[in-house]
């Protein structure tokens, strides 16, 4: 109802106590909580916190502005849950940098207007930490391009993978980085200047 446009207080609360009894019930599945990660920890007292704002007389556009807030908390704790517990998060803080926690920050922003910025002051956390990193992988020993490209097939765009290899009779530290067009750029360092490197 809420995502049809009835944005009653009625129905927000209904939805997140919907949202809670889920979170709550995934964390005993998880056993994995509040006592296990201080930002997690941090999460949830924003909840509560938020919840002590509702006051009587309050104007719709307020209630439903704590509402989203709580919900989006909701959100990502479960999504996170989620990941947790099929074994694509370890912890809280690195799981919000996570493609799964952009997804859900992305969904929360269409149904809220709620942005990553507004997130990071939610929760207390460098807005930074919230934007997709891409990923990177260094390589120590021997390489050869075969190996490097093979890796770098299912990365995501502007995946790297940095490795040792001579250049003009020099080892340098090589940077391979995806494109957006799914070709792979090789880059150094050579005297201080960044330059494409051929095979």
């Amino acid at each position: 109802m809420w995502n049809e446009g009835d944005r009653s207080a009625e129905t927000g609360a209904a939805l997140n106590a919907s949202k809670r009894a889920y979170r709550d019930e995934r964390e005993a599945q998880t056993g994995y909580d509040e006592a296990d990660d201080e930002g997690y920890r941090f999460a949830s007292d924003r909840i509560a916190d938020l919840q002590s704002q509702f006051k009587s007389g309050q104007s719709d556009e307020e209630r439903e502005s704590i509402q989203n807030q709580i919900s989006s908390i909701y959100d990502l704790q479960t999504a996170f849950q989620d990941a947790f517990s099929d074994g694509n998060a370890v912890d809280w803080e690195s799981f919000l940098g996570s493609s799964q926690a952009q997804d859900v920050m992305d969904e929360i922003r269409e149904n809220t207007g709620l942005t990553k910025e507004d997130l990071s002051d939610l929760l207390d956390v460098n807005a930074d930490d919230l934007i997709r990193k891409p990923p990177h992988i260094e390589i120590e020993g021997e390489v050869n391009t075969t190996e490097i490209e093979d890796k770098m097939a299912d990365m995501e765009f502007g995946g790297s993978i940095s490795f040792k290899a001579s250049v003009d009779d020099a080892e340098t530290q090589i940077t391979a980085i995806k494109n957006a067009q799914g070709s792979i750029s090789y880059v150094a360092l050579v005297d201080g200047v960044l330059q494409k490197v051929t095979r």
